[in-house]
C-alpha cells in the first residue's frame, strides 16, 4: 500500500502498486513477462466504513506508481510517479482526478490528467483551505553518490488542475543535498511546508522543513 484515505462519508480508499505475474530474475531488478518488462501500474480499492470493498479495484493503465490521494469535491486526486529505472534522472507526476469508480473527470487539467513541468517524481501532495492543490517533488540532476544535485520544486494548482495565477510557474529551491521529499502541508497562513530526509556523511537521515511564504513569490526558507 502507497496510501490511506478516509472521505468525508467515513468509507476510505487504499492505494497501492499493481503488477502482472511475472518471474524474477537475478537480484530481482527484472521481472520479465510474456509481453516483456513488468511495469508497476497503480491501483485503489474503495472501502466501506467496516472495511468491505465497494465495487471492483480500480488499475489505471495510464498513470505509474505509488498513487497519494486526495479528495476534492467528491471526487480522488490521484498523484502517481512515472520513474523510470532504467533513466531515473528523468523522473515526473501525473496528476489525475476521477470518480470513486475510476472514471477519468476530463474537465480536470489536460483531458482529466495534468503532467509535472518539474523533471520530478510526485511525492506529495495537499490541497488546501481555499481548494488549490499543491504537489511537491525532488528533482535530481547528477548521477554521483551520495547525489548532491537535488532540488524541491513545488507546483501550485486551482483546483480545476491549472496553474494557479498567483504561481504560475513552479517553485524551485535548490538543496545541493541527496534530499527526498516526504511531505507537504498547508498552514492556515497559507505558508507550504515542505518536509523530508537526506541521506548525510555519515550516513544518517537528516529532517529538512521548506517554508514558502506565499507574500514573498514564493521565496523558500530552508531549515
Amino acid at each position: 500500500p502507497s496510501d490511506l484515505l478516509v472521505l468525508s462519508d467515513g468509507s476510505s480508499v487504499l492505494a497501492y502498486n499493481s503488477q502482472e505475474p511475472c518471474n524474477v530474475l537475478g537480484s530481482g531488478m527484472s521481472c520479465i513477462t510474456a509481453t516483456g518488462v513488468s511495469k508497476l501500474a497503480s491501483a485503489w480499492i474503495h472501502l466501506s466504513a467496516n472495511g468491505q470493498p465497494i465495487g471492483q479495484s480500480v488499475v489505471l493503465s495510464q498513470q505509474g506508481r505509488s498513487p497519494k490521494l486526495r479528495e476534492a469535491d467528491g471526487k480522488l486526486l490521484v498523484l502517481t510517479s512515472n520513474w523510470d529505472r532504467f533513466n531515473p534522472f528523468t523522473g515526473s507526476w501525473t496528476l489525475g482526478r476521477y470518480g470513486l469508480g475510476g472514471q477519468l473527470d476530463t474537465g480536470f487539467g489536460e483531458q482529466g490528467l495534468l503532467q509535472s513541468t518539474c523533471a520530478t517524481e510526485g511525492s506529495a501532495l495537499q490541497v488546501d483551505s481555499t481548494g488549490a492543490i499543491w504537489v511537491a517533488g525532488t528533482i535530481e540532476r547528477a548521477s554521483s553518490w551520495p547525489a548532491k544535485g537535488r532540488s524541491v520544486c513545488v507546483q501550485h494548482l486551482s483546483a480545476n488542475g491549472l496553474a494557479h495565477p498567483s504561481h504560475p510557474a513552479p517553485l524551485v529551491q535548490t538543496l545541493n543535498l541527496n534530499a527526498k521529499v516526504l511531505d507537504l502541508r498547508v498552514l492556515p497562513s497559507q505558508q507550504v511546508v515542505v518536509a523530508g530526509s537526506t541521506n548525510g556523511e555519515p550516513a544518517r537521515d537528516n529532517v529538512y522543513r521548506w517554508q514558502i511564504d506565499p507574500q514573498t513569490a514564493g521565496q523558500g526558507t530552508l531549515s
